[in-house]
């Protein structure tokens, strides 16, 4: 371990502070996070630069991150702005991802992009490509307007995605309504299992699937390779089993991530706003 001596840390052990995501590839984040422990790390030219051991509220250990100090911010009101403002960015850069590629966006984000989405977006636009469009002749004009028109897509926020849900988690989902907004009563903090605890089983359920019973009961099937070459069949089906594995740990990231920015603004009923606050 190297030592601490002759180095200045900003943070201190035990400080609550905001933490971006240290992955780059996610959507550009802060976390309520707990310095853990301060750390003294090498550069690539061996001078001593100051980390941290970082904990993000509310998730497992197994989350902790060593980060460098620029990932770091002060757990301040100007911060927590900006950190409500990035929230709304990814959320945002998310709902033209999923247009572009004719997706439809989760409910859970509608409500945080219509305040952060301005009156005069839409029309914008409109007016940029119907002036490229006078440009061409009538007939061209005519039909450029009315593929804008479709691709427009009016009607997005109103329709929904519908999830059929079982009797018994509706049934489960009406009671926790009814005792949390008439008879207030609230979730002893912190419960288990979390959020977290509930993503890493499924991965754990879903890897086990993949290389255990994936080709049994019903479970995922692998596309399967002539059985001639035996060594050239089981490295494709190691490569086909991580590449489905790296997609399903980067979907449970992902919800990860919307569950943690989402909580707040719409996944809790009001009196449980104040108890989160």
């Amino acid at each position: 371990m190297v030592s601490t001596r002759g180095v200045k840390f900003k943070f201190t052990e035990g400080e609550k502070v905001l933490c971006y995501e240290p992955d780059s590839s996610k959507a550009k984040v802060l976390y309520d996070s707990k310095v853990l422990e301060l750390v003294v790390e090498k550069d690539n030219r061996g001078r001593k630069m100051p980390e941290y051991l970082i904990h993000f509220s509310g998730w497992n250990s197994s989350w902790d991150r060593c980060v460098a100090e620029e990932f770091i911010l002060p757990d301040t009101p100007d911060n927590r702005k900006l950190q409500k403002r990035l929230a709304e960015e990814a959320a945002h850069k998310l709902l033209q991802t999923s247009r572009s590629k004719r997706r439809k966006v989760p409910a859970i984000l509608k409500e945080s992009l219509s305040r952060s989405k301005g009156p005069g977006e839409g029309g914008r636009r409109d007016r940029s490509d119907s002036s490229s469009a006078r440009e061409d002749s009538s007939s061209d004009s005519d039909k450029s307007e009315a593929e804008e028109e479709s691709d427009e897509e009016p009607d997005e926020v109103a329709r929904e995605f519908e999830l059929e849900i079982p009797r018994v988690l509706k049934e489960r989902l009406e009671d926790d309504c009814y005792l949390v907004t008439c008879r207030s009563k609230l979730v002893r903090l912190p419960c288990s299992p979390s959020v977290v605890d509930l993503l890493e089983a499924y991965l754990r359920h879903y890897a086990d699937r993949l290389t255990n019973t994936g080709n049994r009961n019903g479970g995922p099937r692998l596309p399967v390779v002539p059985p001639a070459d035996i060594q050239a069949r089981c490295a494709f089906l190691r490569c086909s089993t991580r590449r489905r594995f790296g997609l399903c740990r980067e979907a449970m990231d992902g919800l990860r991530i919307v569950f943690s920015f989402t909580l707040s603004t719409s996944l809790l009923y009001g009196v449980e706003q104040r108890q989160y606050q």
